[in-house]
């Protein structure tokens, strides 16, 4: 025997777990770097109006919990992924979409577990799942942030999950009870998958005598709503909550039945509001491929290879139960409102993936097996398709965003003492884009105002308080979805445009996506301009008394009208500043202020009644509010000064104290672990 002879060729077990590797690690890894690269090429970011509020209830989840009376935020689902990824890498833009990208992203993933699962073989599934990945509508929904996204997820688990764990059916039932029981508590939606769940359980039980799976679930299911009811019942008094606070529905009227009832299918089969795409070419290709099948199934005696099989009509029940329930069920389960039907794209989410898995499935199905190399071509050309068309659907996102970012790094080498824009934006402006240059930047808060010709009456109202240096943007309106684009300052539905004293400074062109476009543009104010009206601080002419002035400013400010209540209390604290009234006066004049979002004057006023009253009985609400305008001014370090100073001198504030021991908490939730870290070992 010769033992110096060695053989180079892998042994059978070698072989195998090279092979295991391949199938259960490289390709998935390829799969889930291609469709996060192709989200981060498309990102569209903050386009939805819904972010403002998703973003809040995220950070302030992540700080100290939900807030029990919030519909929304007792659908933990919505935000639990977000505060997670806010407690570990701190409040920004990236753990904003980080979770929507990697959620819609690992979706390819799944689809290629089923693919394999069902026995296609590995680089017909990885091309498949390639094409889905590219899918238009998971690509756009992968670049922006909707709560629709995390269902779809959910959703798309759970289907992997029936699939995949098929010969486990005990593990099977756990897992598609947990995913169903978490996407309920995202949107209660999720049941519109329950008929055709329930139907395949009943198949599986009469034709192959597999029952545990269906049993499992159901006893899972009920276990997880039953605990959870249980926790809601104690906490509440109510079993179901979120189900008697949802949002709110919008009844259609008769005459617009119509085209309520077509609004969704066209949304499908047509485009969105902009006129770009949504989900392409795909439901065309299902059409096309379900009849093909359909024909097939019809003509199997003829010698027709092809036909419908039970996997075919799964996938079909699976989009077609949902997107029926979805277009004619109740909305809110109110049958009063019934033609309340959902309104906007993103509700669609949950059909694209299993819509697109059936695609390829089809793709792959109706291509002969020696012609290999054409269901492979095939898939790569579909890909291509998806590429193209998902660049159209993110295109209005993706415009809106690069002209924000150049927006933001030209502020940011000017650093303005004041920046006014459209109050959605603002938000964000404050809070992400330049939340860091607080201290130098005031983002001049535009509040509950929309239309075009309310902001500019804002402005003709306001300028007077701004300083020279100031910058404003305009043309830049709100979102890009939900027809909130002439929001804001829109200089061509203005009546009487700028004061000459605005002058421009940048010209970015306008938005071509914009049905009604007008170039994005950034003025500088170059001069303090004169009042055009009194002021709300001005004082009240007349001989009232200190109470009756104090009276007519209460019934302003009970009727929410703290502009026209302020002059009131102002002029009941300087007029009569001996009177029993005016240490309240000053404290509601103050808050009147804060009402406002004028917040550098509420601070100013709330300091000098500190000053003036060093032992009042406003004095822990001024430094509390206080630490608000500062953290509104995005100056934490002066805003938990404040709070700690509530907490420190006044211990026994049973209700200020816990609340600014809650914005301390929101305040740290802002810092991820990693800062917080760095922070404790004193590494800057």
């Amino acid at each position: 025997m010769d033992v110096s002879r060695t053989d180079s060729s892998p042994t059978p077990f070698a072989a195998g777990r090279w092979s295991a590797l391949l199938r259960r690690v490289v390709l998935p890894a390829v799969i889930l770097a291609w469709a996060c690269a192709l989200r981060v090429v498309f990102f569209s970011g903050f386009v939805l109006c819904d972010d403002r509020e998703e973003f809040w209830i995220a950070v302030h989840a992540s700080a100290y919990g939900p807030v029990l009376s919030d519909q929304f935020q007792l659908r933990f689902g919505i935000w639990l992924f977000n505060a997670a990824a806010f407690k570990l890498f701190g409040v920004s833009e990236f753990a904003f979409f980080a979770p929507t990208v990697l959620m819609s992203a690992s979706l390819g993933v799944a689809g290629y577990a089923i693919l394999v699962r069902w026995g296609y073989a590995l680089l017909p599934a990885f091309a498949a799942a390639l094409m889905i990945a590219a899918a238009p509508f998971e690509v756009l929904l992968g670049t922006l942030r909707a709560n629709d996204v995390i269902l779809a997820w959910l959703v798309g688990l759970a289907l992997a999950a029936l699939i995949v764990l098929d010969s486990r059916p005990v593990w099977q039932g756990l897992a598609v009870a947990l995913f169903g029981w978490l996407a309920f508590y995202v949107k209660l939606w999720v049941v519109y998958f329950l008929p055709v769940l329930g139907l395949h359980y009943l198949l599986e039980t009469w034709r192959r005598g597999r029952w545990r799976g269906g049993v499992v679930f159901a006893l899972a299911s009920l276990v997880l709503h039953g605990a959870t009811c249980a926790f809601w019942k104690r906490r509440t008094g109510t079993w179901l909550p979120f189900l008697w606070h949802h949002a709110a529905t919008y009844p259609v009227r008769p005459e617009d039945l119509s085209r309520v009832f077509r609004i969704y299918p066209d949304l499908l089969l047509h485009g969105s509001e902009l006129g770009t795409t949504l989900f392409g070419s795909v439901p065309y290709l299902v059409v096309l491929g379900l009849a093909l099948k359909l024909a097939g199934t019809g003509a199997r005696r003829l010698g027709v290879p092809y036909r419908m099989d039970a996997r075919d009509w799964a996938l079909f029940g699976c989009y077609a139960s949902f997107l029926l329930l979805l277009n004619f069920f109740p909305n809110s389960f109110t049958f009063d409102r019934y033609y309340s039907v959902p309104r906007i794209f993103r509700y669609l989410a949950p059909l694209s993936f299993p819509m697109t898995l059936h695609l390829a499935k089809m793709v792959l199905d109706l291509v002969p097996a020696r012609a290999g190399w054409l269901s492979l071509a095939a898939l790569l050309a579909l890909t291509g398709s998806n590429l193209r068309q998902s660049a159209q659907a993110t295109a209005p996102g993706r415009a809106y965003r690069a002209r924000l970012m150049a927006i933001v790094r030209d502020v940011r080498e000017r650093r303005p003492p004041m920046l006014v824009t459209e109050g959605w934006v603002s938000y964000f402006l404050s809070n992400v884009y330049l939340r860091d240059l607080a201290r130098k930047i005031e983002v001049v808060p535009v509040i509950d105002i929309y239309d075009a010709r309310d902001y500019e009456a804002w402005l003709w109202r306001r300028q007077s308080g701004l300083v020279p240096g100031t910058l404003l943007l305009t043309g830049f309106g709100s979102c890009v979805h939900y027809s909130a684009i002439r929001d804001g300052f829109r200089l061509a539905l203005f009546q009487r445009g700028l004061d000459p004293a605005w002058k421009l400074l940048k010209d970015y062109g306008p938005l071509a996506y914009h049905p009604d476009p007008e170039p994005v543009r950034l003025w500088k104010l170059t001069e303090r301009l004169p009042a055009t009206q009194p002021k709300p601080a001005d004082l009240v002419e007349g001989s009232q008394g200190p109470e009756e002035l104090f009276k007519a400013g209460m019934g302003r400010f009970d009727e929410g009208k703290p502009a026209e209540a302020a002059p009131y209390f102002h002029t009941v604290a300087t007029d009569f500043p001996a009177s029993p009234f005016a240490e309240d006066a000053e404290y509601y004049y103050a808050i009147c202020l804060f009402r406002e979002g004028r917040w550098r004057e509420t601070i100013t006023a709330f300091e000098e009644l500190v000053g003036r009253r060093t032992a009042g009985r406003w004095v822990p609400a001024a430094y509390y509010h206080i630490g608000l305008s500062y953290a509104a001014l995005g100056d934490h370090d002066r805003a938990r000064e404040a709070f700690e100073t509530v907490r420190r001198k006044f211990p026994r504030e049973e209700t200020l104290g816990p609340n600014a021991a809650d914005q301390l908490a929101l305040l740290d939730a802002q810092e991820s672990l990693l800062e917080r870290l760095r922070k404790w070992l004193g590494i800057r």
